[in-house]
């Protein structure tokens, strides 16, 4: 995973950050660590086709971790998230559907259209107070970059 600032200054190019996407059927244990080598704090997660279907923030992978530890310790706090019931109505834990990011992104991710202006996407980042970052995507839904609040209003 590769993290680089375009510097060209003319629209979004110039605050978006390029991250490379994660897919949804990867495993968290594999991309907290590739998130954190690439210094980015979100990489958006494409299906199959390469298209966005949602972001994977440090906070997603912090919220893993921390049910990951709960079932280690058999804290039933946050037994709905990694118990699953089967086709005979059983219950198991899947440690494998567990580990993929698809249950732990943020879904759908607020996407902004590359050439729209800066001052759209400080609209965005105002209309959703609790968002810090904007899945920069082209024409087809696929992602091209991250713009991230805090450095876009730094």
């Amino acid at each position: 995973m590769s993290k680089s600032r375009n510097c060209n200054e003319f629209g979004l190019t110039g605050v978006m950050y390029k991250v490379e996407p994660v897919k949804a059927y990867s495993q968290m244990s594999d991309v907290g660590l590739d998130l954190i080598e690439a210094a980015a704090t979100a990489a958006p997660v494409i299906d199959d086709a390469g298209h966005c279907v949602g972001i994977l923030t440090f906070t997603d992978i912090a919220n893993y971790r921390r049910k990951f530890k709960s079932t280690d310790k058999l804290d039933f706090h946050d037994l709905d998230s990694v118990v699953e019931e089967d086709e005979s109505g059983s219950h198991c834990v899947r440690f494998e559907s567990f580990d993929r990011v698809s249950r732990h992104m943020t879904a759908p991710a607020i996407t902004v259209l590359i050439d729209a202006d800066v001052e759209a996407v400080r609209a965005l980042f105002e209309q959703h107070p609790n968002i810090h970052h904007l899945v920069v995507v082209d024409q087809g839904n696929r992602p091209l970059g991250i713009i991230d609040s805090n450095r876009l209003n730094s």
